[in-house]
């Protein structure tokens, strides 16, 4: 940008940046010449930026984060072999030796034999050789779990200029015909989406709208790792491995500025499926009742209204507890769970096979719940706002019932595994 960094003395930071290590990284850019300098963040109305302004002792006694990657992950574990056998070739006295196999995951010889069915590999006298005619760090992506991309083509006026890329689950949630693309403060709508191809075409134009696909979730629980009461007859906790299948049905079109919604538009493309791990909330039909409730004015309607405010409230403040930005976080509520039958809030790792967050999700749960009660209790609304549980209702019973299922949980701590 032509700026001198070392000569900067005041910084502004405008939106959390999703992680305190980021925050203190983009401050650090004012006062580097050893003289007094000025940081002025700027929050945003999103329930994180929110809580971090209510909360500034806790703010500033924080820690950086601790991040999280789960070694186990079979796409990350099968990118590291392809990387180990390009440098070296694996023997196998190596992968045998009881002394030296503590050093390859149980799992490597597996991976070698699936690379070896692919030609990636081959197998010979004893070793696995690189046998691909790439490199295999061209297929490792540093953005994104997967490198599997699409590529943005600007094909205005003829031109069939690559402006961008974009991994394919979120192209078919971005980039679907009609979408709206922003790229450099300038406005393209997608004119095709091949995925088979991986290729995006957008041509230039000037409107006053943006758009905003809506996704349909449907989950499948593969495993249950383990089931913990966290508060007997309220909420247990189910820790596993999930299909998550989603597909985008439609999109919104957004007025700039109001957000108002001036129209809709179809979607026709296929089912993303994503196995991952996931984080479900169990919630007792006692303490979450699926029928009215007399004299209170709650149907099933406004029971799946309140726990996805919930859901929403703690996904936006777990990224102060983990490092992440909240939309690595899947969230869906279910107020009639087949698979659990009853309600269940669950959370997911947005990443293919984990990376983590769901597990540590698990970990901070305590501290989530806290966290997610403060900011609701703060925020000055009386229906809801994207600072609290992200929506306005036109029932002020949505915001007080999901603040008070939250309070009834801060009691609880986990108990024994089922």
């Amino acid at each position: 940008m032509g700026i001198d960094i070392g000569g900067l003395d005041a910084a502004i930071v405008a939106g959390f940046p999703g992680s305190f290590s980021s925050f203190w990284q983009q401050s650090g850019r004012a006062g580097r010449r050893q003289t007094e300098s000025v940081v002025v963040f700027i929050a945003s109305s999103s329930p994180l930026d929110q809580f971090i302004i209510t909360h500034p002792d806790y703010f500033f006694d924080r820690p950086h984060e601790t991040a999280q990657i789960d070694p186990e992950n079979p796409y990350v574990l099968t990118d590291h072999v392809k990387c180990a056998a390009f440098e070296l070739p694996f023997t196998d006295a190596e992968l045998t030796s009881p002394h030296v196999q503590a050093a390859f995951p149980p799992e490597t010889v597996e991976i070698l034999s699936a690379l070896e069915e692919d030609g990636i590999v081959r197998h010979t006298a004893g070793r696995w050789h690189w046998s691909d005619r790439s490199f295999p760090s061209e297929g490792i992506s540093l953005r994104s779990a997967t490198a599997d991309n699409v590529v943005i083509v600007d094909i205005t006026e003829g031109r069939n200029t690559v402006i961008g890329e974009m991994d394919r689950p979120s192209a078919k949630e971005m980039l679907f015909p009609n979408a709206v693309y922003i790229h450099l403060g300038r406005q393209y709508m997608v004119t095709l989406l091949d995925i088979p191809n991986r290729r995006a075409e957008v041509t230039e134009v000037e409107i006053n709208y943006f758009t905003d696909g809506v996704v349909k979730t449907d989950i499948q629980v593969l495993t249950e790792d383990s089931i913990v009461s966290y508060l007997p007859e309220k909420l247990s906790i189910a820790v596993g491995d999930i299909l998550v299948r989603t597909q985008v049905a439609k999109f919104k079109k957004l007025r700039f500025h109001t957000h108002e919604n001036i129209g809709f538009g179809e979607i026709a493309l296929d089912a993303e499926e994503m196995e991952t791990r996931g984080v479900m909330l169990l919630l007792d039909n006692r303490f979450f009742p699926l029928h009215d409730m007399e004299g209170s004015g709650l149907d099933d309607a406004d029971l799946g209204e309140i726990l996805s405010g919930m859901g929403t409230l703690m996904r936006s403040v777990a990224p102060v507890f983990l490092l992440c930005d909240s939309r690595d976080i899947g969230v869906w509520p279910r107020i009639r769970d087949l698979h659990f039958s009853g309600p269940v809030l669950y959370f997911f790792d947005r990443v293919p096979g984990g990376s983590g967050l769901a597990d540590a999700f698990n970990e901070s749960l305590p501290a989530i719940i806290q966290a997610s009660i403060d900011q609701i209790q703060n925020c000055p609304c009386e229906y809801g706002c994207p600072s609290c549980i992200g929506v306005h209702s036109e029932n002020p019973l949505i915001k007080s019932s999901a603040a008070g299922l939250l309070k009834n949980l801060v009691s609880g701590s986990p108990g024994d595994k089922n």
